[in-house]
């Protein structure tokens, strides 16, 4: 008796991009062998690299507020501790007290809301810093590449959720019957 099948791989892996940028170079082509962590295709570094720029400069920006933020925090906590001082010639009203203290309040949470966006600024650096390394796609696995989707000029974005490439790794088959 016979049976009709197929040999498929029992490991296939569909290649996207971690980065949204546009494709420079193709590497690889369908049909090629590849070995684990092969270049399969380049995308542009300059945009990626400008939004690492764009993301130092916002973080330059957060490192300079909080440092006004400081030194406002600084002016207010003088002035209260002046204004709770021994009387002086001046006598203070109790609204002018109350004022004095409020500063103080709203300076430390000026302050606290400048730490909060310059955590956000480094973080965005740090992603900014990630996705410019990233703009070499490699293979996640040896094998063959069986389908590549896009083409030079063209940006992963475009292709919304189908694969970059699809690689094969036939060193394992299964029969399907």
């Amino acid at each position: 008796t016979s049976v009709n099948g197929r040999l498929v791989p029992r490991n296939e892996v569909r290649v996207f991009a971690t980065v949204s940028a546009r494709v420079v170079q193709l590497l690889a082509k369908e049909g090629d062998a590849v070995a684990k962590g092969d270049a399969i295709l380049g995308l542009d570094p300059e945009m990626l690299g400008l939004a690492v720029e764009k993301a130092r400069a916002e973080l330059s920006a957060s490192h300079a507020a909080v440092r006004a933020a400081d030194d406002a925090l600084i002016s207010a906590e003088r002035k209260r501790r002046e204004d709770r001082a021994p009387p002086r010639k001046r006598l203070l009203s109790r609204a002018e007290v109350e004022a004095s203290k409020s500063a103080v309040n709203v300076r430390r949470s000026d302050r606290q809301g400048a730490l909060a966006k310059q955590r956000v600024a480094e973080t965005r650096l740090a992603q900014a810093r990630r996705d410019h390394r990233n703009t070499v796609v490699t293979a996640p696995i040896a094998g063959r590449i069986t389908t590549i989707n896009i083409k030079v000029g063209e940006s992963p974005h475009d292709l919304r959720g189908v694969p970059l490439a699809t690689i094969e790794d036939a060193s394992e088959l299964l029969a399907e019957v």
